[in-house]
């Protein structure tokens, strides 16, 4: 349950809540009060839901529910010995805020698409003959590979950040070593600023950016590295606040690029190449598929989704069309989103809502199952939105 009106205890109602996904099914339920929140796992279920009776908007809800959620895995990691993580807690989850007084009901999903293609490049001499391509050069074996090898196999983007910043410690000290009594960030300015200058870095620095020194040492130390390695607390000093997902998944691009690039071009190390869908390609592609004619409806059958749906409802079940659906292709790059808004009061009351579907053309898109079912009552409006993600299958790895 999240909440809703006449949803709490003893009279009171819970007016926001958040949902979010665990890595692993709990081993126990548990509800924990904590300054005014209520956390609340159940076991064998994958879902941790806050809530309080305070409204809020979702810019309040979404931070200050995870932090509270965040607090209880802790103290049941340490006193419970039941340690649990959250799934992609940026991108999926279920909320409850509160907008004019009216309380909305938000489904948040993304999904990845796995594009990506070979290139072969051939070299004919004037007798149309294939000329063999010349020996690759042999493999330069650095330690800083380890950390890059850790970086494309890490679980979230924080981690992966984590190893790749230490590959381009390793990889700095390979090619430019810090000096005796040298500070990091003084060892930092000098090494950039002996290997970059001559490197294609086009592309890497934000609008408006120039020196490619002062981005890392700003943008990705100071920031990111710093906010990530960096748990202690200097007395007066506001303490360090760990960068959520999406700030270390947009960090980690540009610094996957800088690393690639000196590497390559200082340290010799080889590349095999690849294909990739740039991000305006994919917003194209994906723009042809959703601009025409798309929709959403829910229903409460309770058939887990296959891959091989085609009906709404295999069992024949009542489907409820959503009042309207938004598609918007610049959502972030590489990302596109499509949102559907129906009036909760349109659903017969008892419901338990268990399939929402995206309709392209009529097709079915896919399906969002809802295993133990979304209640509508004691709400004014279901909100859902599906983000479609490219993933490059042939390049390194970008998200996590």
């Amino acid at each position: 349950m999240l909440g809703g009106r006449g949803t709490g205890g003893a009279g009171a109602d819970f007016r926001a809540a958040v949902a979010f996904v665990l890595d692993i099914e709990s081993p126990l339920s548990e509800i924990i009060q904590i300054a005014g929140w209520e956390i609340e796992l159940e076991k064998g279920s994958k879902g941790v839901v806050a809530r309080t009776a305070q409204p809020m908007a979702q810019d309040r809800v979404l931070p200050e529910g995870l932090d509270h959620v965040e607090k209880a895995l802790d103290l049941l990691a340490y006193e419970k010995h039941a340690a649990m993580m959250l799934e992609d807690h940026t991108n999926s989850y279920t909320a409850l805020t509160e907008s004019r007084g009216r309380l909305i009901v938000e489904i948040n999903t993304q999904a990845d698409f796995d594009l990506g293609f070979n290139t072969l490049v051939q070299v004919r001499n004037a007798a149309g003959e294939i000329v063999p391509d010349p020996p690759r050069p042999p493999p330069v074996l650095i330690r800083a590979l380890r950390y890059y090898r850790q970086s494309q196999a890490s679980q979230t983007p924080q981690e992966a950040y984590r190893h790749l910043w230490l590959g381009l410690e390793a990889l700095l000290s390979h090619l430019c070593p810090k000096r005796g009594n040298e500070r990091e960030d003084a060892w930092l300015r000098r090494s950039l600023g002996l290997l970059t200058p001559g490197l294609n870095l086009t592309g890497i620095l934000p609008a408006g950016r120039t020196n490619i020194v002062k981005y890392v040492l700003e943008d990705q130390y100071r920031d990111m590295r710093c906010n990530l390695f960096h748990a202690k607390q200097k007395p007066g000093a506001p303490a360090h606040v760990m960068p959520d997902n999406n700030k270390a998944q947009e960090a980690y691009a540009p610094l996957l690029r800088i690393w690639r690039t000196i590497a390559e071009g200082r340290a010799n190390v080889r590349s095999a190449g690849g294909g990739a869908v740039t991000n305006a390609g994919f917003q194209i592609f994906m723009s042809n598929a959703f601009d025409g004619t798309n929709a959403m409806e829910c229903t409460d059958d309770v058939s887990p989704n296959t891959v091989s749906d085609t009906q709404m409802s295999p069992q024949g079940r009542p489907v409820l069309a959503f009042d309207r659906t938004e598609f918007n292709r610049d959502f972030s790059p590489g990302r596109v989103a499509i949102t559907g808004f129906l009036d909760a009061t349109r659903v017969p009351a008892g419901t338990l809502l268990h399939r929402i579907g995206t309709k392209m053309e009529g097709t079915l898109f896919s399906v969002i199952f809802l295993h133990r079912g979304l209640s509508l009552e004691g709400v004014d409006e279901l909100k859902v939105m599906n983000v479609f993600r490219l993933r490059n299958t042939k390049t390194p790895r970008l998200v996590f």
